[in-house]
């Protein structure tokens, strides 16, 4: 068992498998897990060429900040998982990714985990290649993760590391009734609203690919989030009674989104997708968003009308997440080939609450 993992992360999949790997390693209450981003400012000055000093300076802050929001992701997906990580925003002028790693894991480390390729541009970590130059120039193991297509199922040729990468062990370290925390939402950029428009769409066919947690921290805030004080919304609500909640269901389980902390609630550790539709797609795509109504908030009115405007409640809030798909290249569609009544049951909803539609979103096929 290590005790002390020097985890250099990119923000890419291979990265967030590394950091899986480490997390299945680690022992919650005895490890010390650091997470280390590299912002190599000589490849910076490339890229930019002859910008003038003042874009200069703004393109690298910007760097940073890109930097500080992956090393958040990270850190979450850690603490996710029961284990503190500490972070280092590392900036380089003229050494390598790799050099600058094997300088840190001299301070102290037992082992250094990291993927095998990294993403590479102005905003990106520069590993891959690095990789094989820290297992041969550090002093320490050096444990390297191969590129793969989920951040849970690691290939590996050695039998002990796919036995400490099984999901379910790496899943069962959360603990069921643990919230799970969402990194802070982006609530600026993205595609502007007519060009957003131009590409909105329904797709029926989707990728498995999990989302990472920072676009469904974006998406879900997107979709009923809190953006202005007063716990005001991004989408409107019938006589400013907020009737509907998300219920997120993964392949990892279900939780009901919570946006005045921002985060998710647990409701159920099964993967329950296969059940938000009649669709063959809803069990294969990475989320399926179920609208559920708070009837018992809608006094005054009969379950019919009830219906109808939590329907246009749940409608609102489902071309926000149309929106915010085409703006991000992903897939969705907006769904009501469900059975409410079966659906009601399997998410144990109380009397007076009921389900509305459902959306599926995620990747399109290549």
């Amino acid at each position: 068992m290590f005790s002390n993992i020097l985890v250099p992360f990119d923000g890419s999949s291979t990265a967030e498998n590394a950091l899986h790997v480490a997390i299945g390693l680690a022992d919650r209450k005895a490890t010390k897990l650091t997470l280390l981003y590299i912002l190599n400012e000589y490849a910076a000055i490339g890229e930019m060429q002859m910008a003038s000093p003042s874009l200069y300076l703004t393109h690298m802050e910007g760097l940073r900040r890109h930097g500080n929001e992956v090393l958040e992701e990270a850190r979450i997906i850690a603490a996710s998982a029961g284990i503190e990580a500490r972070v280092i925003l590392c900036e380089t002028r003229v050494r390598r990714a790799a050099d600058a790693i094997c300088e840190e894991a001299a301070k102290g480390y037992d082992a250094v985990i990291m993927g095998t390729h990294g993403r590479r541009g102005l905003q990106k970590l520069m590993l891959g290649s690095d990789a094989e130059r820290v297992s041969r120039a550090c002093t320490i193991p050096v444990l390297l993760v191969p590129q793969v297509s989920t951040p849970y199922a690691i290939d590996s040729p050695f039998e002990s590391m796919a036995q400490h990468l099984e999901a379910a062990r790496i899943r069962a370290r959360i603990p069921d009734d643990a919230p799970r925390v969402l990194p802070k939402p982006r609530m600026k950029g993205g595609m502007p609203l007519l060009s957003a428009l131009k590409l909105r769409r329904s797709v029926r066919t989707f990728q498995s690919r999990p989302l990472q947690p920072q676009i469904l921290s974006d998406l879900l805030w997107a979709a009923f989030g809190i953006n202005r004080p007063g716990d005001n919304r991004t989408a409107p609500y019938w006589r400013h009674v907020k009737v509907i909640e998300i219920y997120v269901t993964t392949a990892e389980g279900t939780w009901v989104y919570e946006p005045a902390r921002h985060r998710l609630l647990p409701c159920s550790t099964e993967d329950l997708r296969d059940r938000t539709g009649t669709q063959d797609f809803v069990d294969l795509a990475p989320v399926n968003l179920v609208y559920v109504a708070h009837g018992e908030r809608m006094t005054n009115l009969s379950m019919q009308d009830q219906r109808i405007y939590a329907g246009v409640d749940a409608a609102f809030i489902g071309q926000n997440v149309y929106l915010f798909c085409a703006s991000e290249g992903l897939a969705c569609v907006f769904r009501g080939a469900l059975d409410p009544v079966m659906l009601a049951r399997t998410l144990n909803l109380p009397e007076g609450q009921f389900v509305t539609f459902a959306q599926t979103v995620g990747f399109a096929p290549m």
